[in-house]
């Protein structure tokens, strides 16, 4: 049996670059994986899986932090919220 152990909920919003409000969210995920110290966050490698589903099994996309394309994020990493 799988059980939380936190009881902090962070969402995980993913967009599509080039899409104008409110259509360029592609994904909005619950972020339960556990990094250092308890933090929330959401594994990058699942992410990517989940986006690339959404998106009718593009698999050949990326994430990035910002517009632009060359800050891909490493896929090994783990997402943490932002304050």
């Amino acid at each position: 049996m799988w059980t939380m152990s936190t009881t902090k909920v962070v969402k995980s919003c993913f967009l599509r670059p080039g899409y104008e409000p409110p259509s360029q969210t592609l994904l909005t995920i619950k972020a339960y994986d556990c990094g250092e110290e308890d933090q929330v966050g959401l594994h990058v490698g699942t992410a990517t899986i989940a986006c690339a589903v959404v998106a009718r099994n593009a698999w050949d996309g990326y994430l990035i932090t910002t517009a632009d394309p060359t800050s891909r994020v490493d896929p090994s990493l783990l997402f943490e919220p932002r304050e």
